[in-house]
């Protein structure tokens, strides 16, 4: 796969974004959004082609007027997304109404000591929810590829969040397989995405919206190679700066940990999935991941 994965807007127009939250709020920001996505919409093929690879799959029956309406509405449901995180280092995290479901659990399995494999997923305000893994009071170890919009937009930097982060990019040796490895093994926390393959020999195929898709397997290789157990955390943009991040915790059983490498991350990879499919039938419009890895 390509590390430098095209994205679309310029610095330009990511700091005309940021300036307008920050003398007016994310209300006029979003008056803008609007006109944006229309041209992106009508006027770059490109922009419909890369949300049909999902939308396509997602609303299989729908034609080609409602398919633009989803595209147009697709778009601007994850440029809300981009603002809304944008507006929570701006303006700070008191002006927004966070929701976590599931902590109680996520408490329970942390006082416990094992390292933690984090799945994190594209969806909704996702790289803001980080900012709330306070609570679990573990250093969190995050593999992630720093991505042009986040950069520009401040989107990824969770230093001020008062959470203990180290980024582990999936450029590093092996992938960041053996830091990765040694934080959970220290009883860390490690967050790595469930739907963003970085290359072929670390995928498996599994099926999703009806065709195969290619998935990573290192969140449960990861789990499996070194007695972690794990959470899976969706996040969900509910309405104007308004976030519900719901954790879904799994503790892997001794059967589980005694099936054969192959067959357990396989049988962990198809739980996730299954979490992943009921969200989108839920959220069609907060997964974005615009990448065809249907076709990897």
């Amino acid at each position: 796969m390509a590390k430098n994965k095209k994205s679309y807007g310029n610095k330009v127009g990511y700091m005309i974004f940021r300036w307008t939250i920050s003398l007016f709020g994310v209300g006029p920001a979003y008056f803008i959004l609007q006109f944006a996505i229309a041209y992106y919409v009508l006027c770059r093929p490109s922009t419909v082609r890369t949300a049909s690879h999902y939308l396509r799959r997602r609303f299989r029956n729908s034609g080609w007027l409602k398919r633009m309406w989803y595209t147009y509405k697709y778009y601007y449901k994850f440029g809300q997304c981009l603002i809304d995180q944008a507006a929570i280092s701006i303006l700070g995290v008191d002006k927004f109404n966070l929701e976590i479901t599931g902590a109680e659990e996520v408490l329970k399995l942390a006082e416990e000591g094992r390292g933690i494999v984090l799945l994190t997923s594209h969806l909704g305000v996702w790289q803001q929810a980080v900012s709330t893994l306070g609570f679990i009071g573990k250093s969190t170890y995050i593999n992630i590829r720093r991505e042009y919009h986040s950069q520009t937009m401040g989107l990824d930097n969770f230093m001020d969040s008062g959470v203990d982060i180290h980024i582990i990019s999936p450029d590093n040796f092996l992938g960041g397989v053996p830091e990765l490895s040694s934080a959970l093994l220290r009883g860390h926390l490690v967050a790595v995405m469930g739907d963003r393959a970085y290359g072929p020999g670390t995928c498996e195929k599994a099926k999703f919206l009806g065709d195969d898709a290619l998935f990573p397997l290192l969140p449960h290789h990861l789990a499996l190679s070194t007695g972690s157990d794990m959470i899976v955390f969706l996040t969900t943009r509910i309405g104007r700066q308004h976030f519900r991040f719901e954790a879904i915790v799994k503790k892997i059983s001794p059967a589980e940990r005694d099936m054969g490498k192959t067959e357990g991350r396989t049988h962990l990879l198809r739980w996730y999935v299954d979490i992943l499919e009921n969200y989108v039938a839920r959220h069609p419009f907060m997964w974005y991941n615009f990448l065809d890895f249907w076709k990897q």
